[in-house]
């Protein structure tokens, strides 16, 4: 099987290339989060909204029964600005609640129940109404004391709490749904964290050990071969930078013992071996200086 040969700048990018793989994965789980936390939230203020909107239909309601009951009491029309106002507003409060629980068949299925009850309570306001206009006050007062309109506003309210306790499992459902998220996120973030650090730790100490032994051992084998010792085994490198100056030496060590077995010459010839002391070449230097004068006086 053939040796894979990987340069210092493969390494060290691939090194950093899965570091960088966990970074872009702690990234997009964190955005991923952020994502659903901003869901989980909208559908919380539209739970609120639900809520809100239940309590609006009831109030319109007994700010309707407030005008009717002004009306009847004294027969002066402006009493009835409460009941007009909420005769004009119900019906599309009862469509936006419709629109807003439009995922929810329950809620659906409350408001085709809501919807007849609220029209036969305007009947009932509307009926005594049309008596007190007539002068008609025993008659407005009859239908009062009946208490149909009474059993008709204590129904709607049932309904409405009932809705209302619906809307309050959903809120609970959606408010803790942010929260596991949240857990679950922490605790998976921590561990690519961990891993992450712990990964880099080991890539840094695998990529620099692979890179400064064949380093060292290349140092040793260069110092071998300067004390004269040529028969050093030049050892192969997964590091192509390392194994091309392996390659080099390998070639220059060969040209060397050829020259030697060419030429007879020794290793210390070739500048091999223990290298001259200073005080050799001192010497040296200096009888080569004392033949030129002698040759001179001759």
């Amino acid at each position: 099987m053939a040796n894979i040969s990987l340069g210092i700048g493969v390494r060290l990018f691939a090194g950093v290339g899965i570091v960088l793989i966990l970074l872009a994965a702690t990234t997009i789980i964190s955005y991923d989060n952020s994502r659903e936390l901003i869901e989980s939230a909208n559908w919380i203020v539209h739970t609120e909204e639900v809520k809100v909107t239940l309590e609006e239909i009831l109030v319109r309601l007994i700010d309707a029964e407030t005008g009717q009951r002004g009306f009847i009491i004294t027969g002066e029309e402006h009493y009835l600005e409460p009941y007009n106002i909420a005769l004009l507003e119900i019906d599309g409060k009862i469509e936006y609640l419709r629109e807003l629980t439009g995922d929810n068949p329950v809620q659906q299925k409350n408001i085709g129940m809501l919807e007849p009850m609220i029209d036969d309570k305007f009947d009932e306001l509307q009926e005594t109404i049309g008596l007190i206009r007539v002068g008609d006050i025993d008659g407005a007062t009859a239908v009062v004391i009946s208490d149909r309109g009474k059993g008709i506003m204590d129904s709607i309210r049932i309904l409405l709490s009932d809705m209302g306790a619906e809307e309050n499992k959903l809120l609970l459902e959606r408010s803790q749904k942010p929260e596991d998220q949240r857990r679950r996120t922490d605790t998976l973030l921590v561990t690519l964290l961990v891993a992450g650090i712990l990964l880099g730790i080991g890539i840094a100490f695998f990529t620099a050990r692979s890179i400064s032994k064949p380093i060292k051992k290349l140092t040793q084998d260069v110092s071998a071969i300067t004390k004269g010792k040529l028969d050093v085994r030049l050892g192969k490198s997964s590091i192509s930078e390392i194994q091309s100056l392996t390659d080099s030496l390998d070639r220059v060590l060969a040209s060397m013992k050829l020259a030697i077995l060419r030429t007879g010459a020794k290793k210390e010839d070739i500048g091999l071996g223990k290298a001259p002391t200073v005080k050799n070449d001192a010497g040296a230097k200096y009888k080569k200086i004392e033949e030129v004068k002698d040759k001179k006086r001759g």
